[in-house]
C-alpha cells in the first residue's frame, strides 16, 4: 500500500531551487528562488491566441501556523518562440525570522501557483527553514549558539521488507528518536530516503548523512576506480540531500584507519571533491584517533565497541590536543544486549550493562567538553549475515539497539538516556550480581570424557599397554600396526569416539569463548561466505548442540584422513589394509586425550584473561604435534622416507589452501579484507 503513482504534466513547474542566507546578527535573512516552468507544447503552439493568453506565477510564504509572511503575485512567465522552458527567478527579504532550532523546528512553506490565462495549471510546496550551521576551531554552532551532538544511529531495517519501511513506521520510529531527548539522527552505511530527512526536520532533528564506506582495505581504497565512483555517490548525496538546512554534516564513512596512508589520502580527496560542491560540514569516523588533522575533515569521529571509557581517557586527551576539543566526537558507541534482563549492570551485555555504558558515554563526553556523542543505535535492526558480536539470532538481528524491533520504550536504557538527556529525575541502575558464565556443560562432559577413557585403558592390560607404547613409543606401535600385530577393533572404535568427544570439546570452548569476538567476525566476513559466518555463529552460541556437531565432524574427519591415506596408498608399491590404516589414523591421535584435564579448566582460564595468547600458541603448538604423529604413522606403515611424507602433505596443503586463497582473493578481496581486519584489531 506505499506504492505511488506520479504524473508529469506537459505544461506545469518543472524545478524549484532555493538559497537561504542569514546576516551576521540572525535578524535578516534572504531567500534567493529560482524555478522552472515547462510547456512542451509552447514552441509549436505559438499562435495569436496562444501569445495573447497571459501567463504568470503567484508565489507565497507561510508560517507553520498557515499565516502568509511575504507574497508576490501576478510574476510574468513568457516563453520565447523557440523554447519550451522559462527559467523565473526572485528574491525575499525577511525581517526578524523565525529560525529553525532543534528545541523550536520553525519551518514555512514556499507555494508557487502557475496560472494559464487565471486557470491554476500546477501548484508546488517546498518547505523552507532559515538556520545557521556554523563550526570553527571552538566547536560547532546553530544560529549562532553552541550546539552539542547528543544522537543515535537509525538503520531502515525492518523483517521481510528489509530497507522499504512504511512513511507511517518512520515517522513513529523519528518521533520515539526525539521523545528520548537525542537532537541528531546519524544515518549510517546506507543512504536514507530524503522523506526520512523532512521528517527529521519537522521534529527539530538535525541529520547525519554519510557515503555508505565501512572497514574498506586500503588496497581498495587506492584504487583509482573506487575513488571515482565514491566520487559519483558523493556528488549524487550531495544533490539529494545538499538543499536539506538540518543536514549537519556529510560523512566520508566509518571504520578508517588512522595511521594507514592510504586511508588518509581518500578522505583527503573526497572530502576536497566534497567540499568543492558543497560548504557542508565533513566528517569521518575512524577506530582511533588519528594523530594530525586531514585537510578537508572538519570533525573526527572515534568508534568505541563496548569499550572501558576510563582507558580512553588519555587518548580523547591526546586528540584534544592535536585535533582540539570542538574537532572530535564519539562517532559510534556500541554495545550489545543479547542477555536481555538480569538483576544488575554487573552482568555484562545486559540490558542493564548497556543501561550502565551509555550512562557512562554521556558523562563522559559532557565532562571532557568534546563534540558530542553518537550512540549506536536506536534499535535493534536486522542485517545480511549472523553476526557473533551481537549474539545470534535465526532471523539475523543484531540486538544492539536502545530498544527493540517493536519500538516499545520499556527497557532500562532508553529510560536512562531519556533521563540524562531531558535532565529528569535520575533513574538507579541496579548493581546485581555477577553470574557464572562458564557452562557446566563442559565441565560435565569433560568428567564424562576422562571416566570412560579411564574405563578403556583398565579394561584389558593389553589396551593399557598399547596406549603407554603408542604415546612413548610411536614408532615401534605403528611398526606392530604395519606388521599387523593384534590389535582390537573394537577397542579402537571406543577410543575414535573418545577422542573425537575430547576434540570436539576443545573446539567447543574455544567458540563459545569466542562467541562475540569482533576480530574473529571481521576474519569470517573476508570471505563473504554467509551460510559458514552463520554456521559459526550459531555453533558459538549453542555449545550443546556445536559438541555433537563438531563430534560428527570429527568422527567424519577420521574417516576422511584414512579415505586420503587408501587413495595415496593405490599409487604405492606397498599394500596397507584399510583397518592398519584406520588403526594408525586413531592411535596418532591418543595425545589428546591428555587435554582433558586442560579442558576442565581451559574456559575458565581464557575468561580469567591469563596468558590467553600462550593458550593459543600451546594449542596450535599441540594439533601440530598431533599432525606429525600422524605423517609419522603414515611413512612407518608405508615404509616410505619421511621426508617424502613430509614434502608430499606440504604440497597437498599448499595447493588446496593456496587454490581456496586464491579464488576468495579473485571473487572478494579476502586477502586485502584479512590483512585489513589484523591491522583494526590493534585498536578493537
Amino acid at each position: 500500500d506505499q506504492v505511488y503513482l506520479h504524473l508529469t504534466p506537459a505544461n506545469g513547474i518543472k524545478h524549484i531551487s532555493t538559497t537561504v542566507s542569514l546576516n551576521k546578527n540572525k535578524n535578516t535573512a534572504q531567500l534567493k528562488i529560482l524555478f522552472t516552468i515547462q510547456n512542451k507544447y509552447a514552441a509549436k503552439n505559438n499562435s495569436l491566441n496562444s501569445l495573447r493568453m497571459k501567463k504568470f506565477v503567484n508565489i507565497s510564504m507561510t508560517d507553520k501556523n498557515g499565516n502568509v509572511v511575504k507574497s508576490i503575485s501576478n510574476y510574468p512567465v513568457k516563453f520565447d518562440k523557440k523554447s519550451s522552458v522559462f527559467y523565473g527567478k526572485n528574491q525575499i527579504e525577511f525581517t526578524k525570522p523565525k529560525l529553525w532550532q532543534p528545541d523550536n523546528s520553525n519551518i514555512y512553506s514556499l507555494k508557487i501557483d502557475y496560472y494559464n490565462d487565471n486557470i491554476l495549471i500546477d501548484e508546488t510546496i517546498k518547505q523552507i527553514s532559515f538556520v545557521d550551521i556554523e563550526h570553527t576551531s571552538k566547536g560547532l554552532f546553530i544560529n549562532g549558539k553552541p550546539f552539542t551532538i547528543k544522537g543515535t544511529t537509525y538503520y531502515f531495517s525492518y523483517g521481510e521488507n528489509g530497507g522499504l519501511i512504511d512513511h507511517n513506521r518512520l515517522i513513529t520510529d523519528l518521533t520515539t528518536i526525539k521523545k528520548a531527548g537525542f537532537n541528531t539522527v546519524r544515518f549510517a552505511k546506507e543512504l536514507p530516503s530524503p522523506f526520512a530527512i523532512n521528517v527529521c526536520s519537522q521534529l527539530g532533528l538535525l541529520a547525519q548523512i554519510e557515503l555508505p564506506i565501512n572497514s574498506v582495505p586500503e588496497q581498495i581504497l587506492s584504487n583509482k576506480s573506487f575513488i571515482e565512483r565514491a566520487k559519483v555517490l558523493t556528488s549524487a548525496m550531495i544533490n539529494a540531500y545538499g538543499h536539506f538546512p538540518n543536514v549537519l554534516s556529510f560523512g566520508l564513512g566509518g571504520s578508517f584507519l588512522p595511521d594507514e596512508e592510504n586511508d588518509l589520502n581518500f578522505l583527503k580527496e573526497i572530502g576536497g571533491y566534497l567540499k568543492s560542491k558543497s560548504n557542508k560540514i565533513t566528517y569521518a569516523s575512524f577506530l582511533e584517533f588519528p594523530k594530525n588533522p586531514i585537510d578537508n575533515v572538519d570533525l573526527y569521529g572515534i568508534e568505541l565497541l563496548a569499550t572501558k571509557l576510563k582507558g580512553e581517557s588519555s587518548l580523547f586527551i591526546s586528540a584534544s590536543q592535536n585535533l582540539g576539543k570542538g574537532n572530535i566526537f564519539i562517532s559510534e558507541a556500541t554495545y550489545p544486549a543479547y542477555k536481555g534482563n538480569t538483576n544488575g549492570y554487573l552482568n555484562k551485555f545486559s540490558f542493564e550493562g548497556q543501561a550502565k555504558y551509555f550512562e557512562n558515554v554521556i558523562n563522559f563526553s559532557s565532562k571532557n567538553h568534546i563534540a558530542g556523542f553518537i550512540i549506536n543505535s536506536m534499535f535493534d535492526y536486522r542485517g545480511d549475515f549472523n553476526s557473533l558480536f551481537t549474539g545470534y539470532t535465526s532471523n539475523n538481528l543484531y540486538r544492539i539497539g536502545i530498544l527493540g524491533e517493536s519500538g516499545k520504550t520499556d527497557r532500562i536504557s532508553f529510560n536512562v538516556i531519556q533521563s540524562k538527556l531531558l535532565n529528569k529525575e535520575k533513574i538507579t541502575i541496579p548493581i546485581g550480581t555477577k553470574k557464572d558464565s562458564s557452562p557446566f556443560l563442559f565441565i560435565m562432559i569433560s568428567v564424562i570424557l576422562s571416566i570412560i577413557m579411564a574405563l578403556l585403558i583398565n579394561s584389558k592390560r593389553k589396551f593399557r599397554e598399547d596406549t603407554t607404547r603408542a604415546l612413548i613409543r610411536s614408532y615401534n606401535f605403528f611398526a606392530d600396526i604395519r606388521d599387523l600385530r593384534i590389535l582390537s577393533g573394537l577397542h579402537t572404535t571406543m577410543l575414535m569416539f573418545t577422542l573425537s568427544g575430547t576434540f570436539s570439546l576443545l573446539l567447543t570452548i574455544l567458540l563459545t569463548y569466542l562467541q562475540n569476538n569482533i576480530f574473529l567476525e571481521k576474519i569470517l566476513l573476508s570471505f563473504n561466505c554467509k551460510w559458514f559466518v552463520t554456521s559459526v555463529s550459531f555453533l558459538a552460541w549453542h555449545p550443546l548442540q556445536s559438541f555433537f556437531y563438531l563430534f560428527a565432524f570429527s568422527v567424519g574427519l577420521i574417516f576422511l584422513q584414512t579415505a586420503i591415506l587408501k587413495l595415496f596408498s593405490l599409487f604405492l608399491k606397498t599394500r596397507v589394509l584399510t583397518t592398519s590404516i584406520f588403526f594408525t589414523v586413531v592411535w596418532a591421535l591418543l595425545p589428546l586425550a591428555l587435554l582433558l584435564p586442560f579442558e576442565l579448566v581451559l574456559h575458565r582460564l581464557l575468561l580469567a584473561q591469563i596468558g590467553n595468547v600462550f593458550i593459543y600458541a600451546f594449542i596450535l603448538i599441540y594439533l601440530m604435534w598431533l599432525v606429525q604423529r600422524v605423517l609419522k604413522g603414515v611413512y612407518v606403515i608405508f615404509d616410505i622416507r619421511l621426508s617424502t611424507v613430509y614434502f608430499y602433505a606440504f604440497s597437498l596443503f599448499i595447493f588446496i589452501f593456496g587454490i581456496g586463497i586464491l579464488y576468495f582473493q579473485l571473487s572478494d578481496s579476502s586477502i586485502y579484507y584479512i590483512i585489513s581486519s589484523f591491522k583494526q584489531y590493534r585498536f578493537l
